[in-house]
């Protein structure tokens, strides 16, 4: 068949030639605008076929949209497509891409129009899916909306856990963010430097791969696209570095406070107690003294603490290390090494190179 014999077979209310227009707007011709008018009309007459291609079709144009920095069109985009799954469901069907339809909504609210209320709608619908980014969103909805102390906490990161292995990750960069989140979990909350270690260690490596391998020889002759590779890893590793130092040193202060203040002297009811002892006996007095100067003394810190300190001091060390190690050396002097330092070379790096990271 011709094409001009398609159309008019789906101006006759032919959804086969319908569907047939779409795809053949989409793939052959690229006219996005023709096959989203078919997708629309072929959805519109209700069969299960033809509202399953329209969710699709939106579904996909929605996403295009978002990447491209339409966000109102997105946002409208995946309300026509939520909209043929609710009919799909109607009529007692399910369409296979809702969670990602709903996730891509979620991220348009949360990230380009900072509505966290109307994202955390969406992905409580969904949270059950087994999609990553969705579990990582979910946490992070709840942490904007009801705050961190919410019973939510525990549940969310169990579902982080439960999910960061499987496909779904628009970034390696956003694993990576979750598995600093899973770090700061085992902190604060299950205070566990095993686990620390682990995921702040998983969380660089996720960094890494998603800057990707240098090609080619490391020198200050190599090309700029490829030295872009060097810095972008090495501040990952300073990052890394710097934001695992800030809570080593929470950790230390957290270390100190657990001790017992000291107070060498006794306090004014402690000396009333001693003063009626020697009254008394000078041995009570003496006994009295001793048990509470004894009493007043630092006690041992938190061992947990301790542990958790150490562990940080660890980790951060072997970031610096890995920062260093990039093969930056090669590239700028030693004395330029120092995370503070290369951070003011790094901006002016990419001040140099902005069509790099637009």
């Amino acid at each position: 068949m011709t094409k001009e014999e398609v159309i008019r077979d789906a101006e006759n209310g032919n959804v086969q030639a319908m569907l047939s227009l779409v795809d053949y707007y989409m793939n052959i011709e690229k006219d996005w605008g023709a096959a989203e008018e078919w997708a629309q009309r072929a959805g519109d007459t209700g069969g299960i076929t033809a509202l399953q291609t329209a969710a699709a079709f939106f579904n996909l144009d929605a996403h295009i949209a978002r990447e491209i920095g339409a966000i109102d069109r997105a946002e409208k985009l995946y309300f026509k497509c939520l909209n043929y799954v609710g009919q799909i469901k109607a009529c007692g069907e399910s369409y296979k891409g809702e969670a990602e339809a709903r996730e891509g909504l979620a991220v348009v609210y949360y990230y380009d129009m900072g509505r966290p209320r109307d994202a955390l709608q969406e992905l409580e619908l969904i949270k059950d899916s087994g999609r990553p980014y969705a579990a990582f969103m979910l946490k992070y909805c709840h942490d904007d909306v009801y705050g961190t102390d919410k019973y939510e906490l525990k549940e969310d990161i169990y579902r982080i856990k439960a999910t960061i292995e499987n496909d779904g990750w628009p970034k390696l960069s956003l694993k990576g963010l979750a598995y600093s989140t899973l770090a700061l979990y085992y902190v604060y909350v299950e205070k566990d430097p095993q686990k620390v270690r682990e995921y702040y260690k998983k969380s660089a490596e996720m960094w890494d791969k998603h800057i990707g391998e240098v090609q080619g020889a490391i020198s200050p002759d190599m090309p700029v696209c490829e030295m872009k590779k060097i810095f972008d890893k090495t501040d990952s590793y300073y990052t890394h570095y710097r934001d695992i130092s800030k809570e080593r040193d929470l950790s230390k202060e957290r270390v100190e406070r657990s001790k017992k203040r000291e107070n060498a002297s006794l306090t004014g009811l402690q000396w009333f107690l001693v003063i009626i002892g020697f009254l008394t006996t000078c041995f009570l007095g003496i006994i009295l003294y001793i048990y509470f100067a004894g009493k007043n003394r630092i006690t041992e810190p938190d061992a947990v603490e301790v542990e958790m300190a150490k562990c940080l001091e660890e980790v951060s060390k072997e970031m610096l290390v890995k920062g260093r190690n990039t093969g930056i050396a090669r590239i700028i002097p030693e004395s330029q090494l120092e995370p503070d330092t290369f951070a003011k070379i790094y901006n002016e790096f990419k001040s140099r190179n902005r069509n790099l990271y637009d």
